[in-house]
């Protein structure tokens, strides 16, 4: 969609509580239903076909490096301990529970809560 020019600037995150947790993707674009469905069908066709090995390893590696760079700041490490603490966690365990996530046992994950 960025190099068609459909879409512009467009980002991808997620929310995650102890009770919900969802993803929002969010840009500019002249045409709001185009995109929309262009983002459905992928979702879809991801179901389908499964996650790209590659893509998902490269998303893994920027958390983990997301996380390690989270140390340079007092008020990110706090939420990250914050966190951890609501789901029973400790702060120093994430960075081997993300190394252990798999593109295969995403689902199990995901679904858990």
């Amino acid at each position: 969609m960025l190099e068609s020019g459909l879409a512009d600037k467009v980002s991808a995150s997620y929310l995650l509580s102890r009770d919900i947790g969802f993803s929002y993707i969010t840009g500019y674009c002249d045409e709001p239903e185009t995109v929309y469905t262009e983002i459905m069908d992928a979702v879809r066709d991801m179901k389908r076909t499964g996650i790209n090995e590659d893509a998902f390893m490269r998303q893994k590696k920027s958390m983990i490096s997301d996380f390690v760079r989270a140390f340079n700041s007092t008020e990110e490490i706090c939420e990250a301990a914050n966190d951890c603490a609501l789901y029973g966690c400790d702060v120093f365990d994430y960075a081997d529970i993300l190394k252990r996530i798999t593109a295969i046992n995403i689902p199990k994950i995901v679904f858990l809560r």
